[in-house]
């Protein structure tokens, strides 16, 4: 099953001001049994609305990959 957007929030870079929409995105991955197949949650990714990718530091803070900033939820 491909990748769904599961949540989204915004996010502020204290240095400069500049407010980020963040998406969670998640994999489903099809699990099959004798009993039929069941999609069950894989990994997560957040990434910005311009498709800059985002490393998760803790649960209020994540770093752009491609830029080092440092994004703290709102």
């Amino acid at each position: 099953m491909p990748e769904e957007v599961i949540g989204k929030f915004k996010a502020v870079d204290d240095e400069t001001g500049d407010v980020h929409r963040v998406f969670v995105y998640q994999n489903f991955i099809e699990h099959k049994t004798k009993g039929g197949t069941q999609d069950v949650p894989g990994q997560k990714r957040f990434a910005t609305s311009t498709g800059l990718s985002l490393n998760r530091i803790d649960r209020e803070t994540f770093e752009i990959v491609q830029t080092g900033q440092r994004l703290r939820k709102l």
